[in-house]
């Protein structure tokens, strides 16, 4: 009996520990003008298993703002298209170069997710909704933040509605496994440390004597 629960225990929390250190998912991200081939632009890091915002992330290697070096972006039907790619994934959307300048190069990528934690589509926001040259820029540094939309997941805030989960604006400390995983342990430990009970009698045992 001890044997098989511990057992059972080991595989349980391998599977945990499985789950919370499982590497994230890397893809390519592209870009482009209009109908100009695609060029290298970055990564997109993304981890369907974790529920912590800080595991999906774009991390830079060439300035949207290099792209746009020495084009006339007074067209405002000119489009900035982003394409995401790797492991089998290939997704495109785009958005007016204007918008994009709006904004001030504040974007959001949204992957949405199947039942397996693949990405089927890509939603592309920037923090902007009209074009008005007149509009205040607000001096702001460039931001792209990458979410989730997993299939039981609800909406997700809008740019101008996004706040940080700390006070101070920094990302939340990450939890340690025992921390995240507590709850499943100490039941485990409490069961092993009862050893299911004494000993049951022995049967054929001399008679008592009267």
């Amino acid at each position: 009996m001890h044997i098989r629960l511990l057992f059972e225990s080991v595989l349980l929390v391998a599977g945990l520990a499985a789950t919370a250190f499982a590497e994230p998912t890397v893809l390519e991200v592209l870009h482009s003008i209009d109908d100009q081939p695609f060029t290298p632009r970055g990564s997109l890091v993304y981890d369907p298993t974790s529920p912590k915002r800080t595991a999906n992330k774009y991390e830079s290697e060439v300035p949207i703002s290099d792209l746009l070096k020495g084009r006339d972006t007074s067209d405002r039907s000119l489009l900035y298209r982003v394409r995401v790619k790797g492991n089998g994934v290939d997704l495109n959307a785009a958005v007016p170069v204007c918008l994009l300048q709006a904004s001030e190069y504040r974007e959001q990528l949204t992957l949405h997710l199947d039942s397996n934690g693949g990405p089927w589509h890509m939603d592309y926001l920037v923090d902007a909704t009209d074009c008005d040259p007149s509009r205040k820029q607000l001096g702001r540094s460039p931001r792209a933040q990458v979410f989730l939309e997993r299939a039981l997941d609800g909406p997700r805030p809008k740019l101008d509605q996004m706040v940080e989960s700390t006070p101070d604006g920094k990302p939340a400390k990450e939890q340690s496994f025992l921390a995240k995983y507590w709850y499943y342990i100490i039941p485990i430990m409490i069961i092993l440390m009862m050893g299911g009970g004494g000993e049951e009698p022995q049967q054929g045992g001399a008679a008592a004597r009267r």
